[in-house]
Parts: structure tokens; C-alpha cells; sequence
């Protein structure tokens, strides 16, 4: 089967084709946005069609693939994964604003929390009562608002991931995101999705059941066993067995000081949440470059039209 990995140069996609070759996958095409040296070398490498785009020219690459594995961040990631469903080929994708935006279902998904549940769901035909999604809490977990600058929101101490995510995932605004993609992913309701905070990021997702007991998928913060399981399941191959050691919930106050969270799940219920990600997708390379302090970026962000 042909694989479309569309953001292979970025922390994500530098990930998928490690794993291409570990496996010893076919590519059709791989696609870039800036990087056009590192792109030019992973075509060389994997002898394949690669295509550095304004992301609108990455559509006709989907009929010749039968995978698609949408890496792409932001808005620019909804409208190939529309297209590869309406083409009828599997998606695997770790952009959560087609979740969101679109309510997409029909996809393995990549992001470690909701591929973690996915797998747990995978393993057994018990009924779930609760979803709970694991938090790191991220560099600010301790810090507050007024203290944080932006090189100590960029130093996520477990996950390697580009400026957005980490500034996301610093405010808790990913976390909100996650919520949604479950609830959507899951069909589950909103008040059965728990968030708990978890600094050493062994848990990767868990899920209660309604005869009692639980079930958690653990694992090193590694996105590459995420990909490694998702292009696995798409290729209807078994999952290698890996070591795991215990691991648990412990307790810890949550971050309240971080807003996150609120701000993404208001949008949602006000119906909002496009606006919400337009908006903040706007205003996050003003933030980066230092052009809006973080009370301005928060602050505008609770004032969707």
C-alpha cells in the first residue's frame, strides 16, 4: 500500500519515515512547507515524489496514495483530510483542527492520548464509563502566568514538539483540544472525558469501565510508538510487543492558573470553536515573535466575534 505523509519535515513527519524504514513501507509522495533542502533529501532517500506547496497543491497527491497520514498543523490540515475521506482512503492524522472543526470519525488517530484510548479499545469489547486524558502540565505547571516568558514556555520538559504545540500544550489550550477530539473521536459526552494531571507522562490514556475496573495504555513520551501502532493497524499488521513498566495516577493539584482548557470548551459551547481556531492560528506567530505578550494573546483569544 502507498503512503502519503503529508509534514514529513517536520518533528512529527522526521518521526513517520524512521518508521517507513524501519518497516520497510512504500511512499508515494512526501510533502514539505519551508524546508525545501531536508525535503529534497527525503525524497532522495525514500525515492519518492515530494511536493514543497502552499498546501493547496497537496490534494491531487491523495488519489494515487492509500494512506494518508496528515501531519500537518493548523487549519491547513482540514481540507486533506476531507478529501481523503471522500476518497475513501485511510487516514491516519495527528492534526486535531479537522477533528474538531469537521467532527471527523473515520481515522486512526496519531496524537498519543486519543491513539493510546484507541488501542485500549482495540483489546477489549468491555463498555466504557469514562475516558481519562493525561496531562503533563507542561513547563508552567508551577510557574504562574505573570512569570512566564515565552523561552520558558517553549521548554516543554517531556514532549519535543514544534512552537504551537508547546505553546499550546504550555496554556493547556491542547489539552482543551483533546477533550474535543475524544468527545468526537469516541463518541463519548464532554462530562465523561476527566483530565489528570500526570508529570511523568507514562500514561498515555486510560479508560474506566462500567463493571469497574480500568484499563491504561503506558509508555516513554515517544511519539514514534503512536505513528508506529497507527500505520501498523492501517496495514492490518501486528503490533510488536514492547516492555512496559508500572505506572500510576499520582496526585496532584490542578493547574488552575492555566486557562486553557476554558477558553477552548467555551468557544465550543458558544459554537465558536472554527472561530476560535482561526483566531488563535492568527495570533500564535505574533506571540512567537514576541510581537503580543501573553496576557495580549490570552486576552484576545476570550473575545471571539
Amino acid at each position: 500500500m502507498k503512503i502519503l505523509i503529508l509534514g514529513s519535515t517536520g518533528n512529527l513527519g522526521k518521526q513517520c519515515l524512521e518508521l517507513v524504514e524501519k518497516h520497510n513501507l512504500q511512499l508515494s509522495a512526501i510533502t514539505g512547507h519551508t524546508n525545501a533542502q531536508l525535503l529534497a533529501e527525503q525524497g532522495e532517500k525514500f525515492s519518492c515524489k515530494t511536493v514543497l506547496s502552499s498546501r493547496e497543491d497537496i490534494l491531487p497527491l491523495i488519489a494515487s496514495s492509500d494512506i494518508v497520514v496528515n501531519l500537518l498543523s493548523g487549519l491547513a490540515g482540514i481540507a486533506p483530510s476531507l478529501e481523503a475521506l471522500r476518497q475513501n482512503k485511510i487516514l491516519l492524522t495527528a492534526n486535531k483542527e479537522s477533528i474538531i472543526a469537521e467532527g471527523l470519525t473515520n481515522l486512526i488517530p496519531i496524537d498519543s492520548e486519543h491513539n493510546a484510548i484507541y488501542e485500549i479499545l482495540q483489546s477489549t469489547d468491555k463498555t466504557p464509563s469514562k475516558l481519562i486524558l493525561p496531562c503533563s502540565g507542561g513547563p508552567l505547571l508551577n510557574t504562574p502566568l505573570a512569570d512566564a516568558t515565552l523561552a520558558k514556555i517553549l521548554a516543554h520538559p517531556r514532549w519535543k514538539m514544534g512552537p504551537k504545540v508547546t505553546v499550546e500544550s504550555a496554556l493547556l489550550i491542547n489539552k482543551g483540544f483533546e477533550i474535543l477530539e475524544a468527545h468526537y473521536l469516541f463518541d463519548f459526552p464532554l462530562d465523561k472525558i476527566e483530565v489528570r494531571i500526570h508529570p511523568e507522562c507514562q500514561i498515555h490514556g486510560m479508560i474506566e469501565f462500567t463493571d469497574g475496573s480500568n484499563l491504561a495504555y503506558i509508555a516513554e513520551p515517544d511519539m514514534r510508538e503512536h505513528i508506529e501502532n497507527a500505520l501498523l493497524r492501517a496495514l492490518n499488521r501486528e503490533l510488536p510487543p514492547r516492555n512496559i513498566a508500572p505506572a500510576k495516577f499520582a496526585p496532584h493539584d490542578f493547574p488552575t492558573h492555566l486557562p486553557g482548557i476554558d477558553l477552548v470548551l467555551s468557544a465550543f459551547h458558544a459554537g465558536k470553536i472554527r472561530e476560535f481556531l482561526t483566531l488563535e492560528e492568527s495570533l500564535m506567530p505574533q506571540f512567537l515573535q514576541e510581537k503580543i505578550t501573553l496576557q495580549d494573546f490570552l486576552r484576545k483569544l476570550t473575545s471571539i466575534e
